[in-house]
């Protein structure tokens, strides 16, 4: 078992967020693999440092790549972020875009299925009786782990949505000062190092 090294520079709203974002990429282009040499093997990050609400700088930069160095690269297990400050702003605006007053109509139908977690689906009736009869049959041929019949309804017509939303994003290099703050919101978008040792 070895570790090999890696660094990012990734822009995002909080350490969180970026954090994330690596090991969910990671996770989709390398799998599960606990050994895989990517950032998706550690166990959760550490903020180095504090909160920088300044904006970006150059100097912030060479700043973390200096404490990169003096890490020695950061650790095993757990990734190391540091926030080199704002640069952009993201101004979000939410609005209701419509609203749905049509009656929207169902059909009820039964659905044979197994599976707790990973659910598959091996029959529809419209009839309970004859969902029952077709799982009971089913369930002599075939080992499955929770099987039962559901009752749904599906959608035949209309819509089931009440309200439609609108989201608008406009970013701006400096902070925005809108007239109204209804229904919206000013996003920082920081600039962050993330580095450390993945296993592999």
């Amino acid at each position: 078992m070895g570790a090999v090294s890696y660094c990012f520079e990734v822009e995002g709203r909080t350490p969180k967020e970026v954090y994330d974002t690596l090991v969910n990429d990671a996770r989709h282009e390398y799998g599960f693999d606990p050994y895989n040499g990517t950032i998706a093997t550690t166990d959760g990050y550490n903020l180095v440092g504090m909160e920088n609400n300044r904006p970006f700088t150059k100097t912030t930069m060479k700043k973390a790549y200096d404490r990169v160095k003096k890490d020695d690269g950061g650790k095993k297990w757990t990734a190391s972020i540091i926030d080199c400050g704002i640069t952009k702003y993201q101004l979000r605006e939410v609005s209701r875009k419509a609203t749905h007053k049509e009656t929207p109509k169902y059909e009820t139908t039964f659905e044979c299925l197994f599976g707790k977690y990973e659910e598959k689906v091996v029959g529809s009736f419209k009839a309970k009786e004859e969902a029952d009869n077709f799982m009971k049959k089913y369930l002599l041929d075939h080992a499955v782990d929770y099987p039962r019949v559901r009752k749904t309804r599906k959608l035949i017509s209309g819509t089931d949505t009440v309200t439609d939303f609108s989201i608008t994003d406009k970013i701006y290099k400096s902070r925005p000062h809108p007239k109204s703050m209804k229904g919206k919101r000013i996003i920082e978008i920081h600039k962050y190092v993330v580095y450390g040792y993945a296993a592999c």
